[in-house]
This record gives C-alpha cells, structure tokens and sequence, in this order.
C-alpha cells in the first residue's frame, strides 16, 4: 500500500478531528496553536499593567503597521522552513527590492506603479537564485542564503554608495501610510490577506501538501513521484515575491531607504516562524502561528522603545525567547525534527 506523500502526522490528526477527546490532544498540539496569542494577552496586559499610556489607539496602530512587514516575510518563511530550508537572505532581498523602487522613481521616468512592479520582478529573480542554488548546485540552504544575503546586501550598498533616498509619491507610499477609512492601515490589510492567501496554499492546494510532506519525510516524498526539487524552487520564488511585497510596505511606511535598510529582518522572521510554532526542521507549518510570533515580537520591540530600553536589547530578546520556545517544545514532545 502507497501512503499519500501529502500526509503527516499533523495532517492525518487535521483529518480526523474526532478520533480523539478534545482533551486528550497533547498539550504541545494547543501550545503550537495558542501560543503566541497567549504571549500577545499575556503581555499586553503585564504593559498596560506597567504604562497605564501603552494601551492606546495611536500605539497599537503603530504595532500593526511596524510589525505588518515581519507578518508579510513570515509567511514565506514558513513555506521555505515546513519544506525543510531556511532563508538567510530575507532582509537584504527586502530591502534590495524597496531600493529597486526608490532608485527608479528617482533616477528614471519609469511611471511609480511599473516601478512598484519592478520589486516583485527583482524580488523573483532572487529568489530564483536561491532556488537554483539549492536545487541545481546542490549548496545547503544555509550556506547557499548566506552567501547570497551577503551579495544581495553588499550590491545595495554599492549601488545607493551611502546615500539616503527619500520623499515618495503618495502611489509609492501607498502601501505603507495609507488608512482605510482614516483608521485601518492598508499594510496590516495586506498582511492579512498575505497570511489569509498562505494559510489557503498550505492547506487547500497540492502546494502545501507537498510542501508539508517534502520537509516532514523527503526520502518518502521523492519515491512517491513528489518533483521535491521543483518545490523547493517554488519556496524561494514566493518567498523572493513577499520580500518584494515587503520591500514596497516598508519603503512606503518610512518614505525612504539608505543603504543598511533591512538588515535583521533575517533575525526577526524567522524568529517570528520559530515561536508560531512551525518545526524548524520541516513538516509542521503554523501559517497563523507565524502572524502572532511578528506581532508578538513586533509588541516587545515597541515596549522596549516605549520604555526606553536600548534598540538592540531586541536581538538578545529574541534570541533568549527562541532558546525557551523551542526548550519548551521540547520538553512536551512537541517534533521539531523530521520523520525519516
């Protein structure tokens, strides 16, 4: 008998919602899916506890818009991450995508939105580099997305030569000042509909299942017939294609860009994958879990700003919070490394 390819021990337990008691599920099965809603509850009320000012409309608009960026990368993160990879290259593919906007408003007459286009074209290409460094030149993921985090950030660099480029059309800003009604800011729309578009492909399409059985078994999936290769391109491809995403979110909300923009985006996304609860090691994705993981982490970097506490507190925060993460997993069972 052949085993679907597309089914795991997570989608076998999504197909039977009733071959077990509710309160029978492991308790790392609800701590993967509340988790960081329950941090964000948690939190919020510990701030509101300590700055009777934090809890406003004003601050958490500003929460939602600084941490819809982090939401649009997750995303992709967990697509490259659940099919068994890692991206290293996120922050400089974002911010060499919002530079590809700037420097051709600035410096041509390319029309704003055909330049708004022109990031997702840029955003594709590396992406696909990534693809086909993994997928054809057979480089780690790791090494591969490092190395081209490196080149992506430096070309950057040497193209903007420590300049800072600002003052946009209010077309290039769009994504990222405007509001809905006044009130709603269309970067957290779009990173809804983002996590809304990641949460449908990874469980209603053929893309998601493969991409979920490719990192929770890949010997299994190549000798059911899976193209794990061709998958593996798709996963930096889209991933490549919400940096653009990102990249125009971001040169929009700050209304300029200079030559170190995106640089720790790495750190932040995939942090935000990790405490959602998707398994480093692949196979198990949290579409939604990554959402609260941005804003969770998006939260605590505007409590440490809002208390003054030092900028970069942030980097050993974060890191101290995936070390306990992925220990408590751990320590309730939940698989962080793949079947096979």
């Amino acid at each position: 008998m052949t085993t679907d390819p597309g089914t795991s021990a997570e989608t076998r337990l999504r197909s039977r919602p009733f071959d077990r008691l509710v309160w029978q599920r492991p308790l790392s099965y609800w701590l993967t899916l509340f988790g960081p809603w329950i941090g964000i509850v948690v939190f919020g009320v510990f701030m509101m506890l300590m700055r009777e000012d934090w809890f406003t409309v004003v601050n958490v608009r500003n929460i939602l818009i600084q941490a819809s960026v982090f939401m649009v990368l997750a995303v992709g993160m967990t697509f490259v991450i659940t099919g068994g990879g890692i991206d290293l290259s996120v922050g400089a593919m974002t911010g060499a995508t919002a530079l590809t906007v700037a420097w051709l408003v600035k410096f041509t007459n390319l029309p704003d939105i055909l330049a708004i286009l022109a990031a997702f074209a840029v955003g594709a290409l590396m992406g696909t580099i990534n693809g086909l460094l993994v997928t054809r030149l057979k480089m780690p993921d790791f090494i591969a997305t490092l190395a081209t985090w490196i080149t992506y950030g430096g070309a950057v660099l040497v193209v903007i030569e420590g300049h800072t480029l600002f003052r946009f059309s209010d077309t290039v800003r769009f994504l990222g000042r405007y509001r809905l009604f006044d009130q709603i800011p269309m970067a957290v729309i779009v990173a809804l509909l983002v996590a809304v578009l990641g949460h449908v492909l990874m469980t209603r399409s053929r893309f998601g299942r493969y991409t979920i059985a490719i990192g929770g078994n890949r010997k299994a999936s190549v000798e059911a017939g899976i193209p794990v290769e061709r998958y593996k391109m798709f996963h930096y491809l889209f991933m490549g294609l919400l940096a653009g995403l990102a990249g125009v979110i971001m040169l929009g909300r700050l209304n300029a860009v200079h030559g170190l923009v995106g640089e720790g985006y790495e750190i932040h996304t995939i942090a935000a994958v990790i405490i959602g609860g998707t398994a480093l090691y692949g196979g198990v994705p949290r579409i939604w879990g990554s959402i609260g993981g941005a804003l969770l982490l998006g939260m605590m970097a505007n409590a440490l700003t809002f208390l003054g506490i030092h900028y970069f507190v942030q980097y050993v925060l974060s890191g101290v919070i995936i070390i306990v993460i992925v220990l408590v997993y751990s320590l309730l069972g939940y698989r962080q490394r793949p079947e096979g």
